[in-house]
């Protein structure tokens, strides 16, 4: 307690007052259970604190009402209450002082105005005593809030693949600004365990290093299912867990993901003598870790624990930056992932994922950074060292894998993969290029057969087969910036008669140079999602639909145009989907116009996040159309558990429903379905008009293809469109006037 809370009470008003009227002299205290005064303003002399103190050990202050007593020697009147002050009972008392030989004539007016004149000094008292210990809270929290601006900055100031730089200066400041002697902090799925260490003894830290793994196993289990720390202030009960090796305070917190995932923990120890854990720091933990929690997410892929994309792609670029020895990256991609995913089920896909990512870390050194890049494709990035070079390492990897194949249920699969190798050098302009000629590497790899490595090189006969693929890449790059994208778009059209007069196309996206457009659009597509992040064009495919849809309803306001966006793999991340989420919700207008087409294989590696971020788009009114589907063998499990409003039937069905009685079944089948669970049916690849009148039969609800509308600019589209309409209007009008003509 500070040695202040009777500063600034009323006393001197009250001392006046009561001068004044009844020739008194007040005086106030703070007394402990034995009568000590430990604080006091006005003048008390010992005969009678002697008094005071014998009165008050004479009380039980727990219970101790408003009590008055005389002092008749002393001419004197004492009042008394129990007060609690920051947890503790306290005795504050008022001693008023008669001057006049009126004291005992006047006794009961006094006392009436020494009860307010008490009061008023009570409630003084404890406002005082309140603000003191906001002040003492606020002093201790000082340092808190340094620690959390400093969060921020470590969380802001990260690079994606720092991940483990960021959670040791995390690590860092807790030790700092909490008063910690030790913070250790363990990710889960990377299997790394991280210390930072306060002013603590050599022997306190001798003890946590041999403890601190029994404790985050012993107290895991209580972090199940609650996203709050669990404090520990009981020595002994900390020495029970690690079996007598310490005696400490520990509190620890979890590390959750956005998703739910348990991603780590974070465990804080002070010696025996120190404070206790306070829920202050319960609440402190719980930011820090929502801040770990961000710097994990950002670097690391939660199924495997290794690096994500964006964490390798920062690393290679510090690479290319600051070492000055050659390293080499490893672009590796799985061969029969598809087959086992499809198979077996997405719980199979996600063991065999995590099980490659074991058996990397079993076979790199401590120095290589692993991640997996996306879906089945992994990347390494190896010092080129003379006695392990990058070749060796991945020999080492790719018999790994062959000699453990993957066991499912009772079966064993082979499972195999091919590996490119790229040698980092001044000529690579940055990351996005090395991951682009790794991707091509292991493309030849592949070509090569099982288990092969291919290592880049310029002027190979093998590269130049699939050279053509990476002068995309520039093209694609030069038109994000100069906006030389343009939007088409294809009609997708009723196949019978609908209520309302909706018109519905799916954007298109075309690259348009000065000899018109360039290329093949599913090359670029697929270019892009294998050698550059194809997210930056969903970006501005669907900027650009916005803007279009604007436009479209100021031109034609008797027009509701719909439009449908696809969506890559990608895409299906948190930080897209929140971008997304906002661009939507600053133009409400346009939400009900707008259908993000997905397809099975983009989402499956991930299932679990592209439910929640599909559901989180579909709150606002978004929906949602699962692309190409049937083209997967497990199709229909995974459409029990997406939550999608239309169904495009794969065109690889589609086209063949006028010569093939099994794709005329399949499309049959994939109709009902759809049907019995509310969902709207698509045919793509809709080629002729027979195939039309077969899907008609069978009830499929929209067409889309060559057959039915040609795929164009999205405003020539309206504008053909349009008319067509008046030239059917002015025939109409033409065949009445005829008719009445001739009736006539």
């Amino acid at each position: 307690m500070n040695n202040d809370v009777l500063d600034q009470l009323p006393l001197d008003v009250l001392t006046q007052r009561l001068q004044r009227a009844f020739s008194v002299t007040t005086s106030v205290a703070l007394a402990d259970s034995q009568g000590r005064l430990i604080e006091r303003l006005g003048d008390i002399n010992r005969a009678k604190q002697s008094h005071i103190a014998a009165l008050i050990r004479q009380c039980d202050l727990s219970a101790l009402a408003q009590t008055t007593e005389f002092i008749t020697q002393e001419k004197c009147l004492l009042l008394m209450r129990s007060v609690d002050i920051n947890g503790a009972s306290f005795c504050f008392l008022m001693l008023a002082e008669f001057h006049s030989n009126t004291y005992c004539s006047t006794c009961e007016l006094v006392n009436a105005a020494l009860d307010i004149a008490f009061e008023e000094a009570l409630n003084a008292l404890m406002l005082n005593a309140e603000l003191n210990e906001m002040a003492d809270d606020l002093s201790a929290r000082y340092e808190e809030l340094n620690l959390f601006y400093g969060l921020d900055d470590i969380v802001e100031n990260q690079d994606a693949g720092s991940g483990r730089e960021a959670l040791r200066k995390l690590g860092e400041s807790c030790a700092k600004y909490l008063n910690m002697d030790v913070v250790a902090i363990r990710v889960m799925p990377a299997d790394i365990m991280l210390e930072a260490h306060g002013l603590c003894s050599r022997e306190f830290l001798r003890q946590w290093q041999g403890c601190a793994n029994t404790l985050v196993a012993k107290l895991a289990s209580r972090l199940t299912g609650r996203n709050e720390a669990v404090i520990i202030n009981d020595t002994q009960e900390v020495q029970q867990l690690c079996a007598g090796n310490m005696t400490a305070k520990i509190a620890m917190s979890p590390i959750y993901a956005i998703n739910g995932t348990l991603l780590g923990v974070i465990l804080m120890g002070r010696a025996a003598h120190s404070e206790d854990f306070s829920n202050s720091d319960r609440r402190s933990l719980r930011v820090v870790a929502e801040h770990a929690a961000t710097i994990v997410s950002a670097s690391y892929d939660v199924l495997t624990g290794l690096l994500n994309r964006e964490g390798l792609l920062a690393v290679i670029n510090r690479a290319l930056y600051t070492d000055t020895d050659e390293q080499c990256l490893l672009f590796m991609d799985l061969d029969q992932f598809k087959v086992i995913n499809d198979s077996c089920g997405r719980t199979a896909g996600d063991e065999l994922l995590s099980m490659i990512a074991t058996q990397i870390r079993n076979c790199v050194p401590d120095n290589v950074y692993s991640a997996r890049i996306e879906s089945d494709k992994f990347g390494m990035l190896v010092p080129n060292q003379k006695d392990r070079d990058a070749w060796t390492v991945a020999n080492d990897i790719l018999r790994e894998i062959a000699a453990r194949g993957f066991r499912w249920d009772g079966k064993l699969f082979d499972v195999s993969a091919g590996v490119g190798i790229v040698r980092l050098s001044e000529s690579v302009v940055d990351a996005d290029e090395v991951m682009a000629l790794g991707a091509i590497a292991c493309d030849v790899a592949k070509q090569q057969g099982r288990h092969s490595i291919f290592t880049y090189k310029s002027d190979s006969a093998a590269i130049e087969s699939v050279r053509s693929s990476i002068d995309w890449v520039p093209l694609i790059r030069s038109a994000l910036e100069s906006n030389a994208f343009e939007l088409y778009a294809q009609q997708i059209i009723p196949l019978h008669e609908v209520k309302g007069d909706k018109l519905y196309y799916e954007m298109l996206l075309r690259l348009c140079t000065d000899n018109g457009v360039a290329g093949s659009p599913f090359q670029m597509i697929k270019v892009a999602e294998s050698y550059n992040p194809v997210s930056s064009i969903d970006e501005w495919v669907i900027t650009h639909t916005l803007e279009a849809l604007k436009r479209c309803h100021q031109r034609y306001p008797q027009l509701e145009v719909c439009c449908s966006v696809n969506m890559s793999g990608q895409s299906v991340t948190d930080d897209f989907f929140f971008w997304l989420k906002k661009l939507l919700l600053e133009n409400p207008e346009l939400i009900p116009r707008l259908t993000f087409e997905i397809t099975e294989t983009n989402v499956v590696s991930n299932l679990t996040t592209a439910i929640r971020l599909i559901e989180s788009l579909r709150s606002i009114g978004i929906k949602f159309s699962l692309d190409d589907f049937g083209s997967g063998m497990s199709s229909f499990g995974y459409l029990r558990d997406l939550p999608v409003d239309t169904l495009k039937i794969d065109g690889a069905f589609v086209k063949h429903v006028d010569e093939d009685p099994i794709s005329l079944a399949m499309v049959e089948s994939i109709h009902r379905i759809g049907h019995l669970m509310g969902l709207k049916t698509v045919a793509e690849f809709v080629e002729n008009d027979v195939i039309a009148e077969k899907l008609k039969k069978i009830g499929v609800d929209y067409g889309q293809g060559y057959g039915l509308n040609k795929p164009g600019p999205f405003f020539q589209q309206i504008e053909t469109l349009l008319a067509q309409r008046n030239a059917e209007e002015t025939q109409a009008l033409t065949t009445d006037t005829t008719l009445t003509q001739r009736s006539a």
